[in-house]
């Protein structure tokens, strides 16, 4: 890649960067700080325009030398059209599908089941409100080596109130899948900008992320539409779930989130 950026840098092709990366995922320090800056700060000089998917990524950038005038937001996006067409009909036929009782109320995760993912802590935190919460269950889609484990601890803290769907390839019963749910829970600890983050907003779901996570820097607004908690502690998720899922709250917050998602589509192409 160096070599391509050389080669046309010298035959004055202009050149662009794009990365979905995010500075809450960069652990260097120290020496290996100093060497990665001395060696990226002339490769991100050399560049034209400078393209993060958001603000997390743009600190990023900038923490390596990156220039703020050549930077403008470019970030990942869904094709929204489809997530809004989806129809009654779409998400009761994915409830049949799968068990889902139409009178309940979800916390979804939608992710490959990765421990970097801690979906184990999404379980745990349902689990600890689940008194307090009786009409709320808990949606995971998607497959993964954590699988088998998850099923086993939901069984355990959160009995008959989890659904496993395993992996869904199609996008359309993905979205019709949102519409089961209520509020999109991503408690990952390492998570560059996050896609179903877009979605979910698009489809109405409150959204609860950690500070990890790119996409929550844009689209989570505290008490607006969300919580944002931080990564790994699994206290601090707990009661940002308990937030969201207050019979008081929880519809206002699911209102807002498309309107949210709509301004951050307005400013998505701005300069940083």
């Amino acid at each position: 890649r160096l070599r391509v950026l050389l080669w046309c840098k010298a035959r004055g092709v202009p050149v662009f960067l794009w990365t979905d990366g995010n500075i809450a995922s960069d652990h260097a320090r120290g020496l290996k700080l100093l060497a990665k800056h001395a060696y990226l700060q002339p490769v991100l000089r050399a560049f034209d325009v400078l393209m993060p998917s958001g603000t997390l990524g743009a600190r990023l950038l900038r923490r390596y030398g990156g220039s703020p005038a050549k930077m403008i937001f470019w970030p990942l996006e869904p094709d929204y059209a489809a997530i809004r067409a989806v129809t009654a009909a779409d998400a009761a036929a994915m409830r049949a599908r799968f068990g889902l009782r139409e009178d309940r109320r979800r916390v979804l995760c939608c992710s490959r089941l990765v421990a970097h993912k801690k979906v184990d802590h999404a379980v745990r935190a349902l689990a600890a409100i689940a008194g307090e919460r009786p009409e709320w269950d808990l949606l995971v889609v998607g497959d993964g080596p954590e699988r088998a484990a998850l099923e086993a601890l939901a069984r355990d803290v959160l009995p008959g109130r989890a659904t496993f769907t395993g992996f869904v390839g199609d996008p359309a019963h993905i979205a019709a899948l949102y519409a089961c749910a209520d509020v999109l829970c991503l408690p990952s600890v390492h998570e560059p900008w996050a896609l179903v983050v877009n979605e979910a907003a698009c489809a109405g779901l409150a959204l609860v992320c950690s500070d990890v996570v790119g996409a929550a820097a844009e689209l989570v607004r505290e008490g607006v539409n969300g919580r944002v908690f931080r990564a790994g502690d699994q206290a601090a998720l707990t009661k940002a779930l308990r937030d969201v899922t207050d019979p008081a709250r929880i519809d206002a917050l699911k209102t807002a989130s498309p309107r949210v998602l709509d301004d951050w589509v307005r400013r998505g192409g701005d300069p940083v």
